[in-house]
């Protein structure tokens, strides 16, 4: 697109500066790839990309208040102007005009022989966008000339740019805004003469960055593409780039159903990347004249269901159609497409986006205690994890989902974002509040990627190891899964109290054998512990009770148990090992507080060492545990 309004320009010092770096910690947007006719990310997903385009990137930096305050301003994600809390775009397109590029004479922009541009401001930008979780083209923009004429600066600047980008997966390159190349009146012919030096350029790049999308305009002002479709180029990873204004869409300059038709018929075999469109009622040209009603939002739709991507023409206030007022308040209504553009990013945020990595979250501790009664246990874990400011700062609430393979119900807390609760300072994210008893705080530096979480009064009956974790923070999703190691230290197990009623578990905490050579049948078995029963109605009075020691079982008859208050015990019960009397047996088995404590006397134990399994069996109950004897 043409410049079209240009501002008088005053004299002006020209004082180029290195914009400084900036390095938080940010989500890098992954690689995109073309596969058949859509663009996609590394998991197979489809991906579109929509976002706006700057004027010239010199002009930007030195006329219209600097290239970062741009970018800036296009991801605020408070600006409230027209239906929309704030910006989504996912891509940034970045004029830059040729130093010899008639419709607009840049201020600063690409000089062979120079790096100045490169160091002090596209580098800068682009580096920018990452932090931002933008892609950024790279669009070369000539406009409405033959490629023909233009090769040899065009070749030079891509053999500049291709290997200082190979390397960043957020980067495009658009090879040359709207060729002319009609000379010939015939389409096909029009296409190949483009497809020519197209492919040249490709030839220059792919050596460099094999990777990197290519975006190739057609002839007539990037209006003739179809015929893309049956004279492809050489090459993966080729998108074709469309141009479409109101004019075009409306009728006013030509059938608009020929300019669909070159479109769908291109799209049918190549992405298509609407990398210009726009409108403006009040518009000094005719053919940029639109609305919502008669050009957006029908646009829109036809986009969406080609799977287009695309980037509006132009964040600015004087350059044509125009999305800001000159103070920089954006321009909203029926007959504007500053708040149109913005309010179709916010709504389609999340749509057809690539999947993120999975976030790491690595947990160091983690501590978890059974309360005395239903919802009333609590739960504390902190350690690292990889998310973002943005993270944070789009996201409506953070979401932290505790779960196990026995656990009844998954515990799921969630942690709202907002200024009366969720505090932020110094790069710290903080939350702590109560919610019908539920106690519960989380908080986030996103500086040393530390994190807190701590739950009481929650209900994590069920839980076991592995313990797993999944944070969730808008696009981020991080999990993590915690063995027995870690929750409670390796010293202090996971409560059994939170199995009881859900799954028969038993462990031994303590095991002896006492034994009297002296004497036959004076040997002594002593055995602590704690244990779960998925039938908390059992009666043990009622039952016959096993007890077994790596070879050896120890029965008890049925009518050894009497009961108590959520406990079964018995005294001087008799013993039998293999229908012969084996001792006397005193036990406790408190289901209330998930304890056991069994003592055998008079029996006869051989000598054990090593790893010997300890068990207990009575009504459905049959569970086994590993001891050591030295």
């Amino acid at each position: 697109m043409s410049a079209g309004k240009i501002p008088a320009i005053a004299a002006l010092l020209l004082s180029f500066f290195i914009l400084r770096p900036i390095t938080p910690l940010y989500a890098v947007p992954p690689w995109l790839h073309v596969e058949g006719n859509k663009i996609k990310d590394p998991n197979g997903n489809v991906v579109v990309l929509r976002g706006v385009d700057t004027v010239d990137l010199g002009a930007t930096q030195l006329w219209y208040g600097g290239a970062i305050n741009m970018i800036n301003r296009l991801t605020n994600k408070n600006d409230t102007h027209g239906n929309s809390p704030g910006w989504y775009p996912r891509v940034i397109r970045f004029a830059i005009y040729p130093s010899d590029e008639e419709d607009f004479s840049s201020p600063f922009t690409f000089t062979p022989g120079s790096n100045t541009f490169y160091d002090t401001l596209l580098r800068p930008v682009v580096d920018y966008c990452k932090t931002k979780n933008l892609y950024a083209i790279i669009d070369w923009h000539y406009v409405g000339n033959d490629t023909w004429t233009k090769v040899s600066q065009t070749s030079e600047f891509w053999e500049y740019m291709a290997p200082r980008f190979a390397n960043d997966s957020h980067v495009l390159f658009e090879l040359f805004n709207e060729p002319l190349n009609t000379s010939s009146g015939d389409e096909t012919a029009d296409w190949l003469s483009c497809r020519t030096d197209m492919q040249t350029w490709i030839n220059i790049i792919r050596p460099y960055a094999p990777n990197n999308l290519i975006l190739v305009a057609g002839p007539s002002y990037s209006q003739i593409i179809g015929p893309a479709a049956t004279y492809p180029l050489t090459g993966d990873n080729i998108v074709i780039v469309s141009h479409i204004y109101p004019g075009h869409w409306t009728g006013y300059w030509g059938d608009p159903q020929w300019y669909k038709n070159h479109i769908t018929t291109c799209a049918a075999v190549y992405p298509v990347f609407m990398t210009e469109w726009g409108f403006c009622q009040s518009s000094s040209s005719q053919g940029l004249r639109g609305t919502v009603t008669n050009y957006g939002q029908p646009l829109m739709d036809f986009m969406e269901g080609l799977k287009i991507s695309s980037s509006a023409w132009v964040a600015s206030y004087d350059w044509q159609p125009p999305m800001f007022n000159s103070d920089w308040t954006l321009r909203v209504g029926e007959g504007e497409m500053g708040g149109f553009l913005k309010d179709t990013l916010y709504l389609r945020r999340n749509d057809d986006q690539p999947n993120r990595p999975a976030g790491v979250v690595v947990v160091k501790k983690c501590a978890a205690t059974a309360g005395s009664k239903a919802g009333s246990d609590k739960i504390s874990f902190s350690g690292t994890m990889d998310a973002t400011a943005d993270d944070f700062n789009e996201a409506n609430a953070v979401k932290v989902t505790i779960d196990s393979n026995d656990i009844v119900s998954p515990c799921v807390l969630t942690f709202p974002i907002n200024g009366k609760t969720f505090k932020v300072k110094n790069g710290m994210y903080s939350y702590s509040g109560t919610e019908n008893k539920l106690r519960k705080s989380f908080t986030y530096n996103v500086k040393t990627r530390k994190f807190a979480f701590s739950a009481s009064n929650v209900d994590l009956l069920g839980l076991g190891c592995p313990l797993n974790v999944r944070i969730e923070i808008d696009g981020y999703v991080g999990t993590a899964e915690i063995d027995e190691a870690i929750v409670n230290g390796p010293r202090v197990p996971i409560p059994i109290l939170l199995m009881m009623g859900v799954k028969n578990v038993l462990r031994v905490d303590k095991c002896t054998v006492k034994q009297n050579n002296k004497k036959p049948n004076s040997d002594q078995l002593l055995v602590k512990g704690a244990l779960a029963v998925e039938d908390t109605a059992v009666n043990m009075v009622n039952e016959e009770f096993v007890a077994t020691l790596g070879a050896q079982t120890f029965t008890l008859p049925a009518g050894s148990f009497k009961a108590g208050k959520g406990k079964f015990t018995c005294s001087k019960a008799p013993v039998t090992e293999s229908n012969i009397p084996a001792g006397t047996a005193a036990a406790t088995f408190n289901f209330n507080l998930c304890s056991f404590i069994l003592t055998i006397k008079d029996a006869n134990i051989p000598a054990i060492s090593g790893d010997v399994d300890f068990g207990v069996a009575f009504a459905d109950y049959n569970e086994v545990d590993q001891v050591t004897f030295p």
